[in-house]
């Protein structure tokens, strides 16, 4: 079965591809709801089935904005962040210098920017990704998926990506679940406490469950779209 890092992988190659050169595949529309911190994952612990996940795609890569705008994003995020990067390298081996100066704070504008753009660019297709969802499932389901989503960034198992917590919950349910995958006890006070309650939270109880039956589906569909786009290259 396709993990969602190997998802990353088949449709980085296809992107190297002539093909994509020149049109957007719907390769690229799933790799751009990653970027979004929509995933197989995200998708299968909020509901989707297949055929939701299929055409929350083809509605998105029909229109193109909103994938060619987070795509576009992620490249300049990316493009800045290696210039400051190269720049601070050359302080440290070379020295400061007047040029150099000038150079670390433009580039730390130009990130600061890209940064900017890339959270509009995500928010927005977010939102196109689960008014579309909503639009052939429920709105719900849509709600879950804005939620698992938004949490793409913390470290943790999809389920619990369903919560509203507050950052220091979140570190404590971060800090517990480490302890549990490294075999340790969890620790006391907070830690077991938003674990315990996160257990028992029915949202991400269901969002397990979901997670579990949805994902092999999803990752038969995911399959088929990128062969259908290998199939179509010159």
């Amino acid at each position: 079965m396709l993990s969602d890092s190997f998802m990353w992988i088949l449709c980085g190659a296809l992107l190297c591809s002539p093909a994509f050169a020149a049109e957007q595949g719907q390769s690229q529309t799933v790799l751009a709801l990653a970027q979004a911190g929509v995933t197989l994952d995200t998708l299968a612990a909020s509901g989707a089935s297949a055929s939701t996940f299929v055409s929350v795609i083809t509605t998105l890569e029909a229109d193109g904005e909103d994938v060619t705008a987070i795509l576009s994003a992620a490249d300049a995020e990316f493009a800045a962040r290696t210039e400051g990067d190269a720049i601070n390298e050359s302080i440290e081996t070379q020295g400061i210098t007047h040029a150099r100066e000038q150079a670390r704070a433009a580039a730390a504008q130009a990130l600061a920017q890209a940064t900017s753009d890339m959270v509009v660019a995500r928010a927005d297709l977010i939102d196109a990704a689960a008014n579309q969802y909503a639009s052939i499932d429920s709105c719900a389901n849509a709600q879950t998926l804005r939620q698992i989503a938004a949490n793409a960034h913390r470290a943790v198992p999809v389920e619990y990506r369903v919560l509203t917590l507050t950052e220091a919950q979140w570190v404590d349910l971060e800090q517990a679940l480490d302890a549990k995958r490294n075999g340790a006890e969890v620790p006391e006070g907070g830690p077991a406490a938003v674990l315990a309650a996160a257990s028992l939270n029915t949202d991400v109880q269901l969002a397990r469950s979901r997670h579990q039956q949805n994902l092999p589906l999803l990752q038969q569909a995911l399959s088929a779209i990128l062969l259908s786009d290998l199939s179509s290259e010159p």
